[in-house]
């Protein structure tokens, strides 16, 4: 059965003092906030405030914190430059022990995102990158591509409510053929349409690795369910979610997709 409801990463759209400060300790006490660190010289953030969680998150992101698996910046209003000081802190400490990092709704064009997955290639901790809710065009899509064919350690990825285009899926979608650690993808409201549903049917046709692909809201019609699901009838045998709600699939495409599952027997919702 094709999945109809929507499953997004959390919003994180909490008030409470912890989570917007944006950080969370992994030592067992939820209540513990990262604001004591100082500022060394020459380093990525010496230009914020010390009592600036943003810049007391990227001082413990650079130092390799071992306390801290867990950096939000969600709503922050980081901008292009925030993502720039976030990728220098990458380059300056690469065995971070953060495994999940939200830039979500920060206002980050394909100008900072270019910045932070130029650093994200050689990262080997980051597993959960979430990224809804900027403003990642095509340009920003060609450079997480281009980080996903040297990063073995990225599993979900949530690019959800940006501007990616057919041509950001397309590149995207060339990627994942050589990657094999992402198992979810969030690509829902990003106007991808049926050329991009399409790019990502091919490269579901030689990918191993995906488990999840949400796809809703992206004006994809029957052009495009059908080629996904020639490419899940005819090629694909991992893919268990697919999620196309807010679509205007028809008919011809309700009906191509229910057909893939005679013969495909790992789509489960």
């Amino acid at each position: 059965m094709l999945q109809t409801m929507t499953n997004f990463p959390p919003d994180n759209t909490r008030t409470d003092q912890k989570h917007q400060a944006g950080v969370d300790v992994d030592n067992g006490d939820d209540n513990d906030i990262i604001n004591d660190a100082e500022w060394p010289q020459d380093q990525p953030g010496q230009h914020y405030d010390d009592n600036d969680p943003f810049s007391n998150m990227i001082y413990r992101i650079q130092d390799g914190d071992p306390s801290m698996s867990k950096a939000s910046f969600f709503d922050m209003g980081i901008g292009d430059v925030g993502a720039e000081e976030i990728a220098a802190a990458l380059r300056y400490g690469p065995n971070t022990n953060v495994t999940l990092m939200d830039l979500g709704r920060n206002g980050i064009s394909d100008v900072g995102f270019s910045a932070f997955f130029s650093a994200l290639g050689a990262n080997g901790s980051i597993r959960h990158l979430w990224m809804r809710d900027n403003y990642m065009g095509p340009q920003g899509a060609a450079a997480l591509a281009d980080a996903l064919t040297q990063n073995r350690r990225l599993s979900e990825l949530s690019l959800g409510r940006n501007q990616i285009s057919s041509a950001g899926a397309a590149d995207l979608a060339s990627a994942l053929p050589m990657n094999n650690t992402v198992t979810a993808l969030w690509l829902y409201s990003n106007e991808i349409g049926d050329d991009g549903a399409a790019a990502l049917a091919n490269a579901l046709s030689d990918n191993t690795s995906l488990i999840e692909l949400y796809l809703g809201g992206n004006a994809i019609t029957e052009e495009g369910a059908s080629a996904l699901a020639y490419a899940l009838s005819n090629k694909n045998t991992t893919l268990t979610s697919l999620e196309l709600n807010r679509n205007q699939v028809g008919n011809g495409g309700a009906r191509a997709l229910a057909l893939c599952l005679r013969s495909n027997t790992t789509l489960t919702e």
